[in-house]
Parts: structure tokens; sequence; C-alpha cells
């Protein structure tokens, strides 16, 4: 499968992004408290294949356990 264009952003509509991934590749169940309570799906990309459209300012850094990731989130 090829890859295929997504669109996504923020709850309150500052972060938006387009991303490119390929949904044949796999996808792990992330375990944090709000992506589990979502059912939030990961798959990892290339920074290539990722565009911040828009909110860079509201954009957050949250790491957990051995802070090896870095996980970017709307701050609002």
């Amino acid at each position: 499968m090829a890859d295929t264009t997504h669109h996504g952003g923020c709850h309150c509509g500052a972060v938006r992004y387009t991303v490119q991934l390929d949904l044949s590749q796999p996808a792990i169940t992330c375990n944090c408290s709000m992506c589990s309570r979502a059912g939030t799906m990961l798959q990892f990309t290339p920074a290539a294949k990722f565009t911040l459209e828009k909110g860079e300012d509201n954009v957050t850094d949250y790491q957990f356990n051995k802070r090896h990731i870095h996980h970017l989130f709307c701050k609002t």
C-alpha cells in the first residue's frame, strides 16, 4: 500500500498537521492515560513526511518513564 495523506490536530483546533502514512505498516497501541481512554494507535513516520500546518507556538513536549521519546501535544 502506498502512503496516503492524513490531516489531524488537537481538540481545540490550535494545532493542525498533515502526515503521509502507509497504513499497511504496523501501528502500536499507546498506553498513556489519555490515549488508552481514546483507543489511540501510533505509527512512527519520518519527519520529512510530517508537516505542522499551524500552532507551532501551542506545541509542548511531554516525556514519561525513561524520557526517550518526545511526545508533542497542544499545551491548551
